[in-house]
């Protein structure tokens, strides 16, 4: 291979890698969930939604795990680790609110986002058959999170959420979402592969915040002053 190929080949490799690494700590993360949504009486579907989301999470696991393969030797997977998210002077129910607003209405819609982003741009066939098996998934992953958060605030809780969505935003978007992973002349066959430009990826996370998220998040009766002051201070 050429040495842009081989660049592609390692680029790919690292990506769908790390996304392995991702979907096993989001399989214990979502087991944990459906057993904490459970404890404080969630409605049934959202903890069913959970309990299927672990097991899709480990099918994704695999099918990550292939793709990286198929670009070239892989490293070992890191073993997952599940941090607490909400904050510790919460009381369980809303600690479980608090999570899964931040890991399903934002983490996972924003990943959903990227995901069909690069579905729209990618040509190889093995790494769309991925893209799309994630994606599929993806969609219910986050309308979990939609559906306890309205159940939440119908019963009156949640409204404490304003204040903690820039945290929870700035929890969601790491750096490697504005690292370059590319050189420029090689941004367009990377794309066919599934990987997008960093300019593409920061505007991505821009449209879904404002188009989606944060307005998902108003509908809820859940302020967004503080999220959209953190949005506007966004690097562009």
């Amino acid at each position: 291979m050429s040495t842009p190929e081989l660049r592609n080949a390692a680029a790919l490799c690292s990506l769908w890698s790390r996304r392995r690494d991702a979907e096993l700590e989001a399989e214990l993360r979502f087991r944990r969930l459906a057993m904490r949504l459970a404890a404080v009486g969630a409605i049934d579907e959202v903890v069913a939604l959970a309990r299927e989301a672990s097991e899709e999470e480990a099918h994704h696991a695999l099918v990550c795990a292939r793709t990286a393969q198929s670009f070239g030797p892989t490293p070992d997977a890191e073993k997952p680790h599940l941090q607490e998210v909400g904050p510790a002077e919460l009381d369980l129910r809303d600690r479980v609110l608090f999570e899964t607003a931040a890991f399903c209405c934002v983490t996972e819609t924003i990943d959903g986002a990227l995901l069909e982003a690069s579905l729209a741009r990618a040509t190889h066939p093995g790494v769309r058959e991925a893209l799309e098996v994630l994606l599929r998934d993806e969609r219910d992953h986050s309308r979990l999170g939609w559906l306890h958060l309205a159940a939440e605030r119908a019963a009156g809780r949640g409204a404490f959420l304003e204040a903690h969505l820039p945290a929870i935003l700035d929890g969601t978007v790491h750096e490697e979402l504005f690292a370059p992973l590319s050189l420029p002349e090689e941004e367009d066959s990377l794309a066919r592969l599934g990987l997008l430009p960093g300019g593409t990826r920061l505007a991505v996370l821009r449209a879904t915040l404002t188009e989606v998220v944060l307005p998902g998040f108003e509908r809820a009766g859940v302020g967004s002053g503080p999220a959209r002051q953190w949005l506007a201070a966004l690097g562009a």
